[in-house]
């Protein structure tokens, strides 16, 4: 169900830290600030390339891990890691595909925009549930205030980081954004 997207990023530490083993297969990650969040790069053995630095394309998708009952652990699960020149802009806009787990309250924000907050899941690589947030505003906020749980949603947004939570900003909608069955 992720999407795969492509987002741009200044490397913050480089050095690859093992993370955990699955199937015989180890995982590291290294750091990366891609516009509005610092967030760890997941990825696997079989693409590492030694010490990163400077800007880095990331192929991959948003994931979480649970550490505890109250601590999610969000990362980029990443594909694919390529260095880029310097001078390419920095982005971090991703596709996604999730089912809506909870629907939050209609509320304006301090500018008096309508946003909604949409609690959402997908499964990992590793065939477990990831927890993410999707924060909808203004038209798009208004059109999906009577959405039901267990939806899935599909659209365009940025991933912004607050502490320590991660959220997907939805910037666009696709026609077909609501579905009973993944697109």
């Amino acid at each position: 169900m992720s999407k795969i997207s492509k987002l741009v990023g200044e490397v913050v530490d480089g050095e690859p830290v093992f993370c955990f083993e699955d199937d015989d297969e180890q995982y590291f990650s290294i750091t990366v600030r891609f516009l509005d969040a610092t967030i760890k790069v997941v990825f696997s053995e079989y693409i590492i390339q030694g010490h990163y630095s400077g800007k880095v394309e990331v192929t991959g998708y948003l994931a979480s891990d649970f550490q505890s009952k109250n601590n999610i652990d969000f990362y980029l699960h990443a594909n694919a890691i390529e260095s880029v020149d310097i001078d390419t802009p920095s982005s971090n806009t991703l596709q996604f595909t999730y089912k809506v787990t909870k629907v939050g309250k209609m509320k304006a924000n301090k500018r008096g925009v309508d946003v909604l907050p949409l609690v959402v899941s997908d499964y990992t690589s590793r065939q477990t549930t990831s927890v993410l947030y999707l924060c909808v505003r203004g038209k798009w906020a208004r059109k999906l205030k009577d959405m039901q749980k267990g939806y899935y949603i599909t659209g365009e947004g940025y991933l912004k980081q607050y502490r320590n939570v991660y959220e997907v900003i939805v910037l666009n909608l696709a026609d077909d954004a609501i579905t009973e069955t993944p697109v």
